[in-house]
């Protein structure tokens, strides 16, 4: 069994192009398709954000007009995975050299938090250098 890291945003908003805050986080189906997975071929996974904070789906990725059908579906494989999404780890607290990947579900939250935390782009370069 290996162990996988995923490190989720801890945004709730992303700022648009005209200043206006919308509501975001991260992509619910994008860490639902990736945690099944991955415990489905019997990997042990960790969750990380930016200070150890409880992440938040986009609200968006979890309605039907958006998402279709599967929203209900989506809303109760998170709700079976709220108490590892209420303990997550601190991102700066985690190594890449703890685990065999690092992935990142997509949204609108990361281009609030990840893509600036000093913590992700160590890791990213431990993860690129086999550290």
């Amino acid at each position: 069994m290996g162990k996988i890291l995923i490190v989720l945003s801890a945004a709730d908003h992303w700022m648009r192009a005209d200043g206006t805050l919308a509501p975001a986080g991260f992509w619910a189906e994008e860490l639902i398709n990736m945690h099944r997975v991955l415990v489905a071929a019997g990997q042990e996974v960790d969750v990380a954000t930016p200070g150890g904070m409880t992440p938040v789906p986009d609200p968006d990725s979890l309605n039907q007009e958006f998402v279709g059908p599967d929203a209900a579906r989506f809303k109760a494989y998170l709700e079976a995975l709220a108490p590892c999404l209420r303990s997550t780890l601190r991102l700066s607290d985690v190594s890449a050299a703890t685990y065999g990947a690092v992935v990142i579900p997509g949204g609108h939250g990361p281009l609030e938090d990840l893509y600036k935390d000093p913590d992700m782009g160590r890791l990213l370069e431990e993860a690129d250098r086999g550290e």
